[in-house]
């Protein structure tokens, strides 16, 4: 990592730092000048991009683990479902973190903000993807959830009267935007008179009545792959031999064959072979003769055992020890991307492609 992007605690707050490094990253992603006139898209390499954004979100996702995440785990009963708090939250920072302290992204475009209270912004987020996924609703519903709750409440307070005594009718008189079938539909869910089932049915709620207009935003994941994340995938993928791509690409669903495969069953396998014997690190580990594969394919110990006599095998430790590192290698790259980046239909036809090479180029 050059000095440039590194953090030094009694030269810069976190706030200045993330500041000026994010400025860089956005920089970088639009391909001109930072403000210190240098073209870090060109004088960076592919690798030494993906390190620092992956340096920067790790320490963002550090900070809100201390701070913003404490906070709102303290505040909310998530329970059983913490973990997926967390989670959230990872992926509501990853998406969001070069907005932060962006110039068109600020009311004020003078006034610059705290990096906490960036986090604290984004916490909001967060807390609806969880409790949308705990109330098995979608993100807008769950925010129409939230106003209307909040406004209940409000009334109450103001009225001086039991929350249960609010009507739907005096929350349309507030909330003109949302019907009073619709309000009403929702409280009857949330006060337990009604399932999620009946929520979501076609006669539960009017129309479209329910989404974010003022937010809404077309989902291309499924039809367009960001160039960015294309271009993460290809410099990840191309920093592995072929033998670690191979796993890495398993793992991601590219082959159900190997997928389902036992140590002893890709010890043998032509293509698996090939591929070891080409590689100067791992041939060494192919050795010949007897080999039994048991419950193939995984499936139940009724199964017959099959016995090979004097073939051609790879060492079992060289599978085990790839499955696990590619395992690894993907739960590194899913710090920086969310799952949908990850696993969108579009990304798993690229990895396909990068898949159909490897297969060709070793049959």
């Amino acid at each position: 990592m050059r000095t440039t992007f590194s953090f030094n605690s009694n030269i810069e707050t976190l706030s200045d730092y993330m500041t000026r490094v994010i400025a860089i990253l956005r920089a970088i992603r639009d391909n001109v000048p930072a403000a210190d006139g240098i073209d870090y898209s060109v004088e960076l390499t592919d690798a030494e991009k993906l390190e620092l954004h992956q340096r920067v979100l790790t320490m963002a996702i550090d900070e809100m683990e201390k701070t913003a995440g404490k906070h709102c785990l303290f505040k909310h009963d998530f329970g059983q479902d913490r973990e997926d708090f967390i989670s959230n939250f990872k992926i509501v920072i990853a998406g969001n973190l070069l907005s932060f302290n962006d110039s068109d992204h600020l009311e004020d475009g003078e006034k610059q903000y705290q990096f906490t209270t960036f986090l604290k912004h984004l916490s909001s987020e967060a807390v609806v993807l969880t409790y949308a996924g705990i109330h098995g609703i979608t993100k807008d519903v769950e925010k129409k959830f939230n106003l209307i709750l909040s406004t209940r409440r409000k009334l109450a307070k103001t009225k001086q009267i039991d929350i249960y005594e609010v009507t739907p009718e005096m929350i349309h008189e507030v909330r003109e935007e949302i019907s009073v079938r619709d309000i009403k539909a929702v409280m009857d869910y949330l006060d337990g008179r009604m399932s999620v089932d009946q929520l979501m049915d076609e006669d539960g709620l009017e129309g479209d009545a329910f989404e974010d207009k003022n937010n809404e935003e077309p989902d291309l994941r499924n039809e367009i792959m960001d160039i960015n994340v294309e271009r993460l995938f290809d410099t990840f993928l191309g920093k592995l031999t072929d033998v670690e791509k191979f796993f890495a690409l398993i793992e991601v669903g590219c082959s159900e064959k190997y997928e389902t495969m036992t140590v002893s069953q890709f010890s043998v396998d032509s293509l698996f072979l090939n591929m070891i014997a080409a590689d100067e690190k791992y041939a060494k580990n192919i050795q010949v003769g007897d080999v039994v594969i048991k419950r193939p394919n995984r499936h139940s110990y009724t199964d017959r055992d099959v016995a090979l006599k004097d073939v051609k095998y790879v060492a079992g430790n060289v599978v085990r020890y790839q499955r696990e590192q590619s395992r690894s290698r993907w739960s590194k790259l899913a710090a920086v991307l969310s799952e949908e980046d990850i696993t969108g239909n579009k990304s798993v036809e690229h990895f396909q492609g990068k898949w159909n090479e490897l297969v060709e180029k070793y049959n």
